[in-house]
């Protein structure tokens, strides 16, 4: 039998933005957060996905792309 932990929106705003400290597991009747059992460490795991980047930061990926972008045109303009 799975278990499963279902957010309750209370207004529009609720609804756009996922969070599981509010989220209380089916299953053990704990919060979410505190990953109590299996299904809470699963559904935590679902709401906390690291994304397309693994975890790393766009801004990150976006900084290190400039920098490396400035010593390529650097590199070229000194010959």
């Amino acid at each position: 039998m799975a278990a499963s932990a279902v957010p309750i929106p209370r207004n529009h705003s609720e609804r756009s933005q996922m969070s599981c400290e509010h989220l209380i597991c089916a299953r053990c009747a704990g919060p979410v957060v505190d990953g109590r059992c299996t299904a809470c460490r699963a559904a935590r795991a679902e709401v906390h996905h690291p994304g397309m980047f693994g975890g790393v930061s766009p801004v990150l990926i976006g900084a290190l792309v400039l920098a490396l972008t400035l010593l390529i045109v650097l590199k070229i303009g000194l010959h």
